[in-house]
């Protein structure tokens, strides 16, 4: 296992199915919680979360984790979260992309409230990237790393999540690192020619196959590709799984290095 492993993809949740399903009912009792709770009352549960993912995160060696969320009504959480543990998490938020002030909210967050990167979720949020130019504006004024959804869930969903979308975007705004989530999903061809084409694209591995991601490695190289886990949803909750899937991949360990930890060290300047 390599020294320095960093989980770009993880949620405020719970999951004690550890490894066997996911838990629903820690998921929901949590979010009624987190919509109900007062800051006090929500600042010891952030203890629980915060001492429930350090010792998951010491049994598999795992150094620090992108805390992010697709609710804005969890920004609240991650920002106590990092706070409490700023050595075991970084905080990205999240921002509604129908508001006429995304952009601004973007920067307060980023500015006031001390979070490193931003978190969308183009299907949940059902938006297309193009249609939301402010964010991007704003990203590119910060520097910051964004992580997106791609890919459908089910298949009948809209194309929201396609990652050519971000071809128009990132021909008019720059300076910004985005990183696609799951390889790119069902578009994962897609997620490698955007990533071919803009240097500030990398792909990440949660949920995708070994054969996608050698796909990606073979025609980016490992530079590109970061870990993460997408826990507690994917794979059922543990991030042990995603792990033995890098560490499985027919390439050698200075490959390894760079996905599980070193790439993402390096788009967070840790």
């Amino acid at each position: 296992m390599p020294e320095l492993v960093v989980d770009f993809h993880v949620h405020p949740y719970f999951n004690h199915g550890d490894g066997k399903n996911f838990n629903w009912r820690d998921y929901w009792s949590l979010e009624l919680t987190y919509r109900s709770l007062n800051y006090l009352r929500l600042r010891l549960g952030v203890k629980r979360l915060c001492s429930y993912f350090e010792e998951r995160m010491r049994r598999r060696s795992i150094r620090m984790c992108v805390m992010s969320t697709f609710y804005t009504h969890l920004n609240g959480v991650v920002k106590a979260m990092v706070e409490l543990r700023p050595d075991l998490f970084v905080g990205f938020c999240n921002v509604d992309p129908h508001d006429g002030d995304a952009g601004r909210v973007l920067i307060r967050l980023v500015k006031a409230e001390g979070f490193r990167g931003l978190k969308l979720h183009p299907l949940h949020q059902r938006f297309r990237p193009q249609e939301a130019p402010e964010i991007w504006e704003a990203a590119s004024k910060l520097g910051i790393p964004v992580l997106v959804h791609a890919g459908k869930i089910w298949r009948g969903d809209p194309d929201y999540a396609d990652p050519s979308h971000f071809h128009e975007v990132l021909d008019t705004h720059q300076g910004f690192t985005l990183i696609l989530a799951h390889m790119g999903g069902n578009y994962v061809e897609d997620a490698v020619r955007l990533a071919k084409r803009f240097d500030d694209v990398f792909l990440e591995t949660s949920g995708a196959s070994a054969r996608r991601i050698m796909y990606a490695l073979e025609l980016l190289g490992a530079e590109r590709i970061v870990y993460g886990s997408d826990s507690p949803f994917i794979p059922m909750g543990d991030p042990v799984q995603e792990i033995r899937k890098i560490m499985n991949l027919p390439v050698g360990r200075r490959e390894k290095e760079m996905i599980l930890g070193e790439n993402a060290a390096r788009i967070l300047g840790l």
